[in-house]
């Protein structure tokens, strides 16, 4: 690279020191950059969260921050093959974000990265490398776009080169370079950055001076975690907590697919409280599993497996009613009932002979079921009630 110089005149250099010692007293004004936050991606320790899905995307979160990445997921391998696979994922977090070509669906095009914080505030972006995934002929370049209120400030994207073979990286950052400086990358809410061959971000420094770094909830807890049977639905279990190092975040939960979801239909929850959408039975079934997610405002989330218990009522007898008969032979016969209950009738017309099943399976219709049958040519029988389980 060339670089070209002319001499400096006398007023020149003065003006150059009058403009240092301006710069000195300014900055002896300016708040201490010791109260603004730098984050540099990528490492270990950094955990990302999954907080959105979609067809041809995924967003994820870590640090305050949101990254938006494209993902070639209906790409069917080639010719001949047409159950959508995919492409696999070449840089995984957290050694860098990798955005995909979009060879299929709704939204085909440039492989893209959107960097926005999660609580929408301004942010700087001062540095950048970004690795190629794929081979890039001459004239291939990576175009930023700042965005602020959804809107372009600029009226064109910044652009540079990027040509070069798969694994070659390109590095971005406030050293005077083809872009100039950062100064354009500054107090803006989101960075979308583009290119037309898959790439990765593998480093990243952002910079704001409103830090709020967010962390994961840790825990959940639900009490209690029992519930009387035969209770109706809409019945609440308990209410849930949860545990996390940012003491004013705020939560919402709800209940998740995976690993103890076996028995979540029978479950909703409402706010922090778990409900039921059963009536409970004991002796059907004890021991209940969910699977239950708490995520904070900033999209970040862990996710309990709760056992929820159900606890055995003593319950009486089925009552039998004296039987009502009707001029033309119809009896009724009436007993207490309860919910989650199957009930057999029985007669028998010698009490010696024993009884038989007039009727099973007689699902409970709480307080009272009733049974009809015709008392035929038989004047005299006797009747049991009994209940299952």
């Amino acid at each position: 690279m060339m670089n070209l110089k002319r001499p400096m005149s006398p007023m020149s250099k003065a003006c150059l020191v009058w403009l240092v010692q301006l710069a000195m007293v300014l900055a002896s004004r300016v708040p201490s950059a010791s109260a603004a936050q730098v984050t540099v991606f990528f490492n270990s320790s950094q955990v990302a969260t999954l907080v959105a899905t979609n067809t041809t995307s995924d967003t994820i979160s870590s640090e305050g921050y949101l990254f938006t990445y494209t993902r070639d997921k209906l790409f069917t391998g080639g010719v001949g093959l047409t159950n959508p696979i995919g492409r696999p994922v070449r840089i995984p977090w957290p050694v860098g974000v990798e955005a995909q070509y979009v060879t299929a669906g709704p939204n085909p095009g440039n492989a893209k990265i959107t960097v926005a914080r999660v609580d929408g505030a301004v942010f700087d972006l001062t540095a950048l490398t970004a690795k190629l995934l794929a081979n890039a002929g001459a004239g291939r370049a990576i175009e930023i776009v700042p965005l602020l209120n959804g809107q372009e400030p600029l009226n064109d994207p910044l652009y540079f080169d990027v040509s070069g073979n798969y694994g070659s990286e390109f590095s971005y950052d406030t050293s005077p370079n083809y872009l100039g400086t950062t100064a354009a990358l500054t107090n803006y809410d989101a960075y979308v950055i583009n290119l037309s061959l898959d790439f990765a971000l593998v480093a990243l420094t952002l910079h704001t001076s409103t830090p709020a770094t967010n962390h994961p909830p840790t825990d959940i807890a639900l009490a209690p975690t029992s519930v009387l049977e035969n209770e109706p639905v809409g019945t609440i279990v308990g209410t849930f907590s949860t545990t996390d190092p940012d003491v004013d975040d705020t939560f919402s939960d709800t209940l998740v697919a995976g690993a103890g979801s076996a028995n979540n239909d029978s479950f909703s929850i409402s706010g922090n409280e778990l409900l039921t959408e059963a009536s409970f039975n004991y002796e059907v079934q004890s021991n209940y599993t969910i699977r239950v997610q708490s995520t904070d405002q900033g999209l970040l989330s862990t996710q309990i497996v709760f056992a929820i218990s159900v606890i055995n009522m003593a319950e009486p007898p089925p009552l039998l009613q004296e039987p009502e008969m009707a001029p033309d032979g119809t009896i009724v016969i009436c007993w207490s009932s309860m919910a989650n209950h199957l009930y057999t009738v029985y007669y028998a017309t010698n009490l010696l002979t024993g009884f038989s099943v007039a009727q099973s399976n007689l699902l409970a219709t709480p307080p009272v079921n009733a049974y009809t049958t015709t008392v035929a040519t038989i004047p005299q029988k006797f009747w049991k009630i009994t209940t299952d389980p």
